[in-house]
């Protein structure tokens, strides 16, 4: 189940759960700074099984029309049309190795297709060679370009937009 959260949801969640690691507390201002900014079109996502129980979570971003971002490589994959930007996917120790990615990815693609979105980037550090390969079996493609800084791969994955129907044809075939 995907849980979209609001900025204060979010702000509550790491109350609770205060960022303990420098690594968490950057994730953390950056994401409040990117969730308070009118200029950027993003959802913070939570996965809860069905007793509400915190599996995971990502952000999807659509739309970042800031002149300066944290990472240059934000600025590369959202300057794509129709672009959702999958970040930070975390699914909790205790629940990896059980399928529940794909089962994910699957809810975040249905989200992005509401959001008028054919296409999933993200990037993967070049180290990270299990993360590039459960990408790359759930049909994401590398785009031959990396980083500046040489660390990090982009990948993306096609979706197909539901075809809208057009209701001026199915008029006229009722029509007698």
């Amino acid at each position: 189940m995907l849980k979209i959260v609001s900025k204060q949801e979010y702000i509550d969640f790491c109350k609770k759960h205060p960022p303990m690691q420098e690594w968490e507390k950057r994730r953390f201002k950056l994401y409040y700074d990117m969730f308070d900014n009118p200029l950027v079109d993003a959802n913070y996502v939570y996965f809860l099984d069905n007793q509400s129980n915190y599996l995971g979570e990502c952000v999807l971003c659509f739309k970042d029309k800031r002149e300066e971002t944290e990472f240059e490589y934000e600025k590369l994959l959202l300057n794509r049309p129709n672009c959702c930007l999958l970040k930070n996917l975390w699914i909790e120790e205790g629940h990896r190795g059980k399928g529940l990615f794909s089962v994910m990815l699957k809810q975040i693609e249905q989200l992005v297709l509401k959001h008028n979105c054919n296409k999933i980037v993200l990037s993967v550090d070049k180290q990270n060679v299990h993360a590039r390969e459960v990408y790359e079996h759930l049909g994401f493609k590398p785009t031959n370009e990396t980083s500046q800084d040489k660390q990090l791969d982009f990948y993306e994955k096609p979706l197909n937009l539901p075809k809208k129907q057009n209701i001026q044809a199915q008029k006229h075939k009722f029509e007698l």
